[in-house]
């Protein structure tokens, strides 16, 4: 193309389309206007506003897919749960005398109240389910099914309770091997906590010392016991664990011959233990028990006793806190048989879910400790 025709062009596109249109007009014999007409005319027709929010898809931005499937009813908080400092962890009992009705209703709603460390434990148990569900995917499709499983066999019937209401010896051999896969799991899982768990029972007079020669101020020792059946059911919240610690034992206005018993599991120092957090599992999450926010401790794993506190109460029972804290390594051996565990203390008072009383049958024959500890050694 020679320059003359570049210079041509360029006078040509300098022109706005209104001065184009205004040209052609005025020399319709010219080139421009020739060209014009053998063009498909354009025609200026007005878009619509679009919004591109309205061709995007309908998403509940208030949880991700992944809260929203395995909620199991915990909502996530906006913000990481902070933990509380460390040396909050531990707990101090008030060992004050209780002389009248007003200084147990005053303890007792400290006691209670102290329970939690953590106010949002919704936020905080859908933070644990994420260690859970990260353990949950090392599983095989057959060990997930049958994880699912047994979670709902343990929270509808317990583990010593099912074993000892079950009609047959088939039946009994079903719940055995059910407690030895969970306390594996739960002696594999490790589960990041912010708050110590905890378990708390109501317990025989005579039966307080019994537990209580179990454990040694810094001595290994396992709950249950090793030679137990199945695993010990704690919760994430200690308000929910006192509520079965029987408080009220301590009332001298209540007729009871029971004491109390909580049993707290400090983290190691990576804010870690062992256990399988059932409730956080998605086969739980239409059990209606999920409140308990129940994790598994099994009797395979073992923790160093921290210390243990007494407070008496009026009528002369007793509330004992045996604090346990979870070693720092999880590559230490499964416990050796520990002598002093008593079998029939361990296998109906430390073995089971957090919540005791929901799994026994009334009205149901109750198979002899005698005889179930015959049957395990056999």
């Amino acid at each position: 193309m020679k320059l003359i025709d570049i210079l041509l062009e360029d006078w040509w596109d300098k022109l706005s389309p209104e001065e184009q249109s205004d040209y052609i007009k005025k020399h319709p014999d010219s080139k421009k206007a020739l060209d014009s007409k053998s063009e498909t005319p354009k025609v200026d027709i007005p878009l619509p506003k679009i919004n591109i929010k309205d061709f995007m898809p309908k998403f509940d931005f208030s949880q991700s897919p992944k809260e929203t499937e395995f909620s199991n009813g915990y909502v996530k908080a906006d913000k990481p749960i902070p933990s509380p400092p460390r040396e909050k962890l531990s707990y101090k009992l008030d060992t004050s005398p209780i002389k009248t009705e007003e200084d147990f209703q005053n303890w007792k709603s400290s006691y209670m109240e102290s329970g939690d460390l953590i106010e949002n434990m919704s936020g905080y148990a859908a933070e644990v389910q994420e260690s859970h569900m990260n353990f949950r995917k090392s599983l095989s499709k057959k060990e997930t099914k049958q994880l699912e499983k047994d979670i709902d066999f343990w929270k509808m019937k317990g583990g010593y309770d099912a074993y000892t209401y079950a009609d047959n010896d088939e039946e009994r051999q079903q719940v055995v091997e059910r407690n030895e896969r969970l306390s594996s799991m739960a002696h594999e899982s490790v589960v990041k906590i912010k708050q110590p768990l905890e378990r708390g029972i109501s317990v025989p007079k005579g039966v307080t010392e019994q537990i209580l020669s179990m454990y040694k101020v810094g001595e290994d020792t396992e709950i249950p016991g090793k030679d137990s059946h199945g695993c010990s059911g704690f919760s994430l919240s200690g308000k929910v664990a006192r509520k079965f610690s029987g408080t009220s034992n301590l009332d001298s206005t209540i007729d009871s011959d029971e004491d109390s018993i909580l049993f707290r599991i400090l983290p190691n120092s990576n804010s870690e233990v062992r256990g399988l957090f059932v409730d956080g599992d998605p086969s739980a999450e239409d059990d209606g028990f999920i409140e308990e926010m129940e994790i598994l401790r099994s009797p395979k794993s073992k923790l160093k006793v921290k210390s243990i506190q007494k407070k008496m109460g009026p009528n002369g029972n007793q509330l004992t806190i045996i604090e346990f804290e979870e070693p720092d390594s999880f590559n230490e051996t499964i416990m050796k048989e520990n002598k002093k565990i008593t079998d029939k203390v361990s296998l109906r008072y430390l073995s089971g879910p957090v919540n005791r009383e929901r799994t026994k049958r009334k009205g149901s024959k109750r198979i002899k400790l005698s005889d179930l500890i015959k049957n395990k050694k056999n």
